[in-house]
């Protein structure tokens, strides 16, 4: 007997529908990945990875400043008075750091090294402990940001611009379920954030090619990792 064309259409649409709703195989346990992502869990987004550390100076935060009073001025214009948005000069992208010669101590190692580095603390733990080694974990630990710049310290003044090393990093991991309103949970947060002190000059920081803001950077890395792995069982929590 020949089957209708239109029923064969029919037979192959629904095996590519139930094909699409298979469960997926449950992930390998004893084991969590860790990966680096550009989106936050507040909602911002990177256009790309930081590759090094920035300069964030007085000068190029007033150009800035004056780009965002205009755009205030003519979106209150628009909206009638409405009130628009605000400015930080910690969100500026910042310029590279200027040292001649090798520039690894200006590297940002969180996308790759840092990553890999709490990949692997975080899974020892796990492959050691008898009760982790057994479970499984859909959702990873993401690594997010990860941006670091010299940010000037004060605006406006005569003296000599004085800055510091401000990192912004968000280690974060959402709960795992069963259902499909998984991201409607809000995620376990660590929060690594900091800046160094005191201020500095910029020629403090760029000295013997900028090893200070290498030192700097990994002994805030360090602390960020120390916080992670005291945060662990609550991260790893169903």
């Amino acid at each position: 007997m020949r089957i209708p064309h239109s029923l064969t259409l029919a037979f192959m649409a629904t095996s590519v529908f139930l094909a699409g709703c298979a469960t997926a195989p449950p992930p390998p346990p004893g084991r969590i990945p860790v990966v680096y992502s550009t989106e936050s869990p507040g909602g911002s987004k990177l256009k790309e990875k930081p590759t090094e550390v920035t300069v964030v100076s007085r000068a190029s935060t007033q150009k800035e400043v004056g780009k965002q009073v205009a755009l205030n001025i003519a979106l209150a214009v628009i909206g009638g008075g409405f009130a628009a948005r605000t400015f930080s000069k910690d969100d500026l992208k910042g310029s590279p750091i200027d040292i001649p010669g090798d520039r690894a101590n200006v590297r940002n190692p969180v996308p790759e090294d840092f990553v890999k580095r709490l990949d692997q603390q975080i899974n020892a733990v796990i492959k050691a402990d008898p009760a982790l080694s057994q479970m499984s974990w859909k959702e990873p630990i993401n690594v997010s940001d990860g941006y670091a710049s010299l940010v000037y310290d004060t605006l406006g003044g005569n003296d000599t611009e004085k800055l510091s090393l401000v990192l912004q990093l968000n280690i974060n991991k959402y709960r795992e379920t069963t259902g499909r309103l998984n991201f409607a949970k809000p995620p376990f947060e660590v929060n690594c954030s900091s800046s160094s002190e005191p201020p500095l000059p910029l020629a403090a920081w760029t000295a013997n090619n900028a090893i200070r803001v290498k030192t700097e950077l990994d002994k805030m890395l360090d602390q960020c990792s120390g916080k992670v792995m005291a945060a662990l069982p609550q991260m790893l929590k169903y």
